[in-house]
Order: structure tokens, then sequence, then C-alpha cells
């Protein structure tokens, strides 16, 4: 009922702008915890929702509430934003026959906006083209130079739908390579037997489109042929980029990204899911581009190692840490601004500024050390006396 009355619509992004939704709304079949949310970014507070509850179930006057919370370990599964088309590349924008593979996804589900049916604005089309590696491998000047390793498997599957639903239809699957690693081999064997047509592509396929008259000019190096193609429907297989908001959650955990932009785990093949700091874990997508099966692995790894940590009740802290000479300290906070941990805080004492570090958070970088102006702030196990001491040992034998 509160739907209904709603006065106020955006696009809906789960179901990744296909259709409009409400500023009161359900997000999706299956959500939890089951209930009706309000978008407060967009809602007018008109009031009409809350007439209309039978349960008096809505208070639009409700405040933001923040919550302190005392933990032993956390756990990052933040995953990732699609890479959304400039307009006009590959004519994204130009025309609503110009689609995402996650468009595509949703059109596909029977529990999304058409029921299933492949219709795109009304229109059933039946020569589909599918794209790859939009976003991906460098192929545009915006994209990135990464695989996003689910795109192939994921295109794949859909077309093989489509030739399932409608065996009368043509699709074309023009890519850079085909990467179907991990035992999915069989799905692209399964896709030529379906007769779906590959065309394979060294520079990027130029797009014309002409209101909804769609053209795809591609040369094949194989057959060293420019081919022309006139589909009803484009579809980017666009893959998967860091999260827009990852410099907010970096800061927070004291962390940092890795070259793609991703955060950076605490060593690639040694602890994949952990973060450079204590008591973080990395999940899924967090890392970088993965499919459902490998973003599962993750997520188990990074319970099973939060709960290995956190039951052990206590843990001894490394003994190599910074501490601080309160009688050389000048309270300058140097090296509060360098420390990558958030471990250095300033004190008053006796109306002196002294710096102080926190022994549970430090992990002994020594940036704060080679910062500090007064050498007051020293590494524990590296102090400038003992440095010298070992090079007077090393060259002059000691005298």
């Amino acid at each position: 009922k509160c739907v209904e009355v709603c006065p106020v619509e955006k696009e809906n992004e789960f179901e990744f702008g296909l259709i409009k939704r409400k500023a009161i709304y359900y997000p999706f079949k299956g959500s939890y915890p089951p209930y009706y949310v309000i978008d407060m970014d967009i809602c007018t507070k008109c009031g009409k929702c809350v007439e209309v509850c039978p349960a008096n179930a809505i208070n639009l006057d409700e405040e933001y509430k923040e919550l302190d919370l005392r933990v032993g370990a956390i756990i990052l599964a933040t995953g990732f934003h699609e890479y959304i088309p400039p307009l006009g590349e590959y004519g994204y924008g130009l025309t609503k026959r110009v689609i995402t593979l996650f468009q595509l996804e949703r059109l596909l589900d029977p529990d999304g906006p058409t029921g299933g049916r492949l219709e795109v604005d009304g229109y059933k089309p039946r020569n589909i083209a599918f794209i790859m590696c939009v976003g991906s491998r460098g192929t545009t000047s915006n994209s990135k130079p990464y695989c996003s390793r689910m795109c192939c498997v994921t295109a794949l599957n859909n077309a093989i739908k489509i030739k399932e639903a409608y065996p009368e239809s043509e699709v074309f699957i023009i890519y850079k390579d085909i990467m179907t690693y991990a035992g999915f081999e069989h799905i692209y064997e399964e896709a030529g037997r379906r007769y779906i047509k590959f065309i394979k592509f060294e520079e990027p396929p130029q797009v014309n489109v002409d209101g909804d008259n769609l053209e795809i000019i591609v040369y094949e190096p194989t057959i060293q042929e420019y081919l022309r193609l006139r589909p009803d429907l484009i579809v980017l297989a666009n893959g998967m980029v860091p999260r827009r908001d990852i410099n907010e959650v970096t800061e927070i955990i004291r962390g940092c990204e890795g070259p793609d932009g991703f955060f950076r785990e605490a060593h690639l093949k040694l602890a994949p899911a952990e973060a450079p700091t204590k008591a973080v874990y990395l999940a899924g997508a967090a890392t970088g581009p993965k499919n459902i099966i490998e973003s599962i692995r993750m997520g188990s790894a990074a319970a099973a190692k939060a709960v290995s940590f956190i039951s052990k009740g206590s843990i001894a802290l490394e003994p190599l840490l910074a501490e601080v000479d309160e009688d050389r300290c000048s309270g300058c906070a140097i090296c509060v601004s360098v420390c990558p941990y958030g471990a250095i805080t300033i004190k008053t004492v006796n109306d002196d500024r002294l710096a102080e570090v926190e022994k549970a958070l430090c992990l002994g970088c020594g940036a704060c050390a080679a910062a500090c102006p007064s050498k007051a702030m020293q590494h524990i196990g590296f102090k400038d006396d003992q440095i010298v001491a070992q090079i007077r040992a090393i060259f002059v034998g000691g005298e």
C-alpha cells in the first residue's frame, strides 16, 4: 500500500536501471530482513505512506544512529562496482538496444523485470551480439588493464540461455580472448554446439548507432577481413571495478590499496585473505575481480581466519614496536601524520604535549622513527644507538 501511494521514483539499482522504484520499496525478492525500506536521499516526507500503513510501522522522523561496537575481528566483504561505459562507448547510452551484461542477467531472470523474457523497451530482439572485455584488459582508453574473470563465463551462459529459449535467434560473441578457467571449458564447448558464432578481434570493434539501427564493424584477424553485423541488440560484457568509496574504508581500517585499486592483501600467496592490519580479513571481490565460486572460497577463508583469531581470547603482541622518549618529545605530531595505522596520538601531561603509542595498533613499520625530527620516537630493537653500534662493530671492530 505504501509503494502504491509514494509519488517519488528513481532508477532501480538492483535491476541496473531497467525499471524504476519508489522512494519506499522492497529491495528484492528474498532480501533479508524481509522489510520495506525508505531511501531518505530522495524521500520528500510527504507522509502519504504513513497515512495508508495499517500497522503504523513507518516513522519518517527517525534519526540515524551511530553504534559503538567492540569487536575482535573485522571481515571486509565490500564487493565491487560494475564498469559503466561512458556515453557513446560501443554505442552505450545512445539507444536502449545497447545494454550491459548485468542488465541482460536481470532480463533473463524469471524474477527480473520482464519475467525472464528477452524484451528491451517492448522490443523482442532475435539477433544479439556480445562484445567482450568492455572495461577490462585495456581494450579502450577508459578500461582497466586487468581481466575481470567472470565476464566470459557469464556471457557464454547467457548466450546459451538465449539459444535455449529462442532457438531461431542468431547470437555472436565478439571477443579478444575467451577465459573459461577453473573447469568451465565445457560451457565454451556447449556454446559451439549451440551454433553460437565467435568473432575474434585485436582492435576494438566499431559500433555505429542510427536511432534503433545498430551496426558493428570488426576486423577478424583469422580470415583477415572486416565483418559488418547488424544486430537487434548489443550486450556489452562489462567487468568489475573497485568500489568508489574504497578510500573511506581504507582510512578506517588503516589499510592500503593495490595497483588495481582494490584492497591490498598481506601477501598474495601466503595470506590472501588477510589485510596488512592485524585482525582485518578480506573476502570476495574486495581484493580484486572474482567469480561466485572464488568469492565463496575467499569468504570461507576469511571466516576461518577470523574464528581462529578470536578463539584465542588474547594474543601476544610483537615486541618490536615504536616507543616515545618523553624527555625529547616536543609534541610536534609529525609522527601522528605519518603513522599508517593510526597508532599514535597526542596527550597532554602538565601542559606539555607528548606523543603516545597505542601498542595494540602499532605494527612496528618504523615510519614514525624515520620522520621524528627530535629523535624522540624510536623503534625497539632498531634504536639509533643500536644501529650505530652494529655499524661500528662491522667497520671499526667496535672501536
